[in-house]
């Protein structure tokens, strides 16, 4: 199962799996600092993020190791909560 928690950063909510039978933890994805929310794939895997850009809020695709973020779509703040209605 793959948990947001704000155990290495009290300021950012990494990806942590979370084995139910022992209860351990383990860091899947780091947030790199201005990620507000991610979406997690059928894989179980973290495909997009989120990023906070004030006053914007730009989707943005999880990069493949290495290679930096690319914004895919970027929204006014007010516009932001109408495309997720």
């Amino acid at each position: 199962m793959l948990v947001e928690l704000n155990v290495r950063d009290r300021q950012a909510f990494d990806v942590w799996r979370l084995d139910l039978r022992s209860g351990g933890l383990t860091l899947d994805t780091q947030n790199p600092g201005d990620a507000a929310g991610w979406v997690i794939d059928e894989t179980l895997a973290p495909s997009l993020l989120t990023a906070f850009d004030a006053p914007r809020w730009p989707a943005e695709s999880l990069p493949p190791a290495g290679a930096c973020y690319r914004a895919l779509r970027r929204l006014p703040g007010r516009d932001f909560a109408s495309q997720v209605r």
